[in-house]
């Protein structure tokens, strides 16, 4: 858009960018909210350093603004109509709080230093397109990670370091290690190659281990996501199996293991009793989420007996992702929200205090509140249910790959009654 030769190439360019920006702001929160910082940073280094073609880029970018608009006021529109507890429920926190330390920022540093010097040495021109680039995707985690200082609100701000900043960074530093090799070659050219080497081989080094360690750290889950899928789609044939040939979105499945209640949206359309995200859902409050949480737990013949309140590190991770969750969601991660606490003593002996009575007050119209109509359970890893069978009545199952998939029914209340005839 900006180096095109003709009008034509430059218009399209326009157009193009502005039909990329439309995908990324209905595909992913934190992909358009960064196009839109970088843009920006684009604009501003572009506009500073090549003045003399100011009144064709601010035509340029007032296009592309003008489409940007248009691609996110529809979308504004749908944010508009979502649940009052969505915020919440994603962690929006409140804070004018400077974040100036991350990785990716550090890096910029270095980056933006490197590419000063090579400037006041006369290696590279600051009007070098190249060079604008490179800046502003330097800048733009700043930018990002800062911008609640101006707008008082923070949005897990760890997805842009994860999902964006780092390819961002690594980005800018490959091309200005692009820049150094350029300038290096015409007086180093031995320093340049060993240079190149060097960063060649630790990328395919890091890549190498990020992936391994990713593997191996993900490994189980996606084995147990694997095993069940047959289960799942048995799950969705059944769902198209009504009577009156609708969908079944209704009949609601318990699975016992977070990880399979997790994957269940991904294949089927019956809902589920709880899953570890769960609470995200526009029309699931927090304490629907926290009330379904402690049926799963009740359910699955959970208690928190005999924990120390002042050695929860002590429980293992499922335990402890269970007690935090009942605390409050997000508890357990601090990335999510740049004002999180550590979990007091007096908000474990809360949590525990409620899950008791809840268990302790438990009766049919809690059973009932949601109605279960499946059971998916693992053939190979039973899980102790006592507390569904005295709610619930299984038929005889279905083998379906590693999984039992029941049919299940709240179990009918029986009476009695006295003749005194």
């Amino acid at each position: 858009m900006l180096t095109a030769t003709s009008k034509r190439v430059a218009a399209a360019s326009v157009v193009s960018a502005g039909i990329l920006f439309a995908v990324l702001v209905f595909s992913y929160f934190y992909d358009w909210t960064f196009a839109v910082v970088w843009t920006g940073c684009l604009a501003g280094i572009w506009l500073a350093v090549r003045p003399h073609e100011r009144k064709r880029v601010v035509s340029l970018f007032l296009i592309l603004a003008g489409l940007m608009i248009a691609s996110v006021a529809p979308y504004l529109l749908l944010i508009s109509r979502l649940g009052a507890t969505t915020g919440e429920a994603h962690f929006m926190a409140t804070s004018h709080k400077p974040d100036l330390f991350r990785l990716t920022e550090l890096f910029g540093v270095l980056i933006i230093a490197l590419i000063g010097f090579l400037i006041s040495r006369g290696r590279v021109k600051s009007s070098d397109p190249t060079v604008v680039f490179t800046l502003a995707c330097a800048v733009t985690p700043f930018l990002l990670f800062n911008q609640q200082i101006l707008t008082g609100r923070s949005l897990q701000p760890f997805h842009y370091e994860v999902f964006i900043g780092g390819y961002t960074t690594v980005l800018a530093a490959f091309v200005s290690v692009i820049l150094l090799w350029r300038s290096l070659t015409a007086t180093r050219p031995a320093v340049a190659r060993i240079l190149l080497t060097v960063i060649a081989c630790g990328a395919v080094l890091s890549g190498s281990a990020e992936a391994t360690l990713m593997t191996r750290r993900q490994l189980s889950g996606n084995r147990i996501r694997d095993d069940v899928r047959p289960a799942l789609l048995r799950l969705a044939q059944i769902a198209r199996q009504t009577k009156d040939g609708s969908l079944d979105t209704k009949s609601v499945v318990y699975a016992p293991n977070f990880i399979v209640a997790s994957s269940i949206p991904t294949t089927a359309p019956q809902p589920v009793l709880w899953a570890p995200y769960l609470f995200v859902f526009p029309d699931v409050t927090l304490v629907e989420d926290k009330e379904r949480l402690a049926s799963f737990l009740y359910y699955k013949d959970v208690d928190f007996n005999n924990i120390d309140h002042f050695r929860l590190e002590s429980l293992d991770n499922e335990q402890s992702y269970y007690l935090s969750s009942l605390i409050g969601r997000g508890r357990f991660n601090p990335r999510l929200s740049v004002n999180w606490q550590p979990i007091a003593t007096d908000e474990v002996r809360e949590a525990l205090d409620y899950y008791r009575n809840f268990v302790a007050t438990f009766d049919r119209t809690k059973a009932s509140s949601p109605l279960v109509s499946y059971l998916l359970v693992s053939a190979d890893d039973p899980v102790k249910l006592s507390n569904f069978d005295r709610w619930y009545e299984r038929d005889e199952g279905e083998r379906v790959g590693n999984y039992i998939l029941f049919r299940v029914q709240l179990k009918v209340r029986r009476l009695t009654s006295i003749n005194n005839a």
